[in-house]
């Protein structure tokens, strides 16, 4: 989505539409379950972008990231769906998110109202009372 031409980091409106000529029948067959939508033409999806940050924000509300934010009734921060953390440099094993994802971090944060942790590792902060 973030690659297709008609998206923009910011202000897109939900009606605005998409066509994708270029998915797979696993990603079609997804989206179909969690949007309740058929495709009768797999060479042509159209999806407002209402129904793309839908889609996103039930995938997100089914992660573990956000039930051991619910669960534990606290904030938890892990890689948001679509991203995956690297190793730091140095002495420290720690772990960041691949720089990588700037597009998907602006999307979480511009479209479904995320924040990222305090350290700037760039883990998406999943809030207990987050909702679609």
């Amino acid at each position: 989505m973030e690659h297709h031409a008609d998206y923009r980091p910011s202000g897109l409106p939900d009606a605005q539409t998409f066509v994708f000529r270029n998915l797979d029948t696993t990603h079609i067959d997804q989206l179909a379950s969690w949007l309740g939508k058929v495709f009768p033409d797999p060479r042509r999806v159209e999806l407002t972008f209402g129904e793309l940050k839908r889609f996103f924000c039930l995938a997100t509300l089914a992660s573990y990231s956000h039930h051991l934010a619910v669960n534990s009734k606290r904030k938890t921060y892990a890689g948001l769906i679509g991203t995956y953390s690297e190793y730091d440099t140095g002495a420290r094993p720690l772990m960041h998110i691949h720089t990588g994802f700037a597009r998907h971090f602006r999307f979480y944060k511009n479209y479904l109202g995320f924040s990222f942790d305090p350290e700037g590792r760039k883990y998406g902060e999943y809030d207990p009372s987050f909702t679609c």
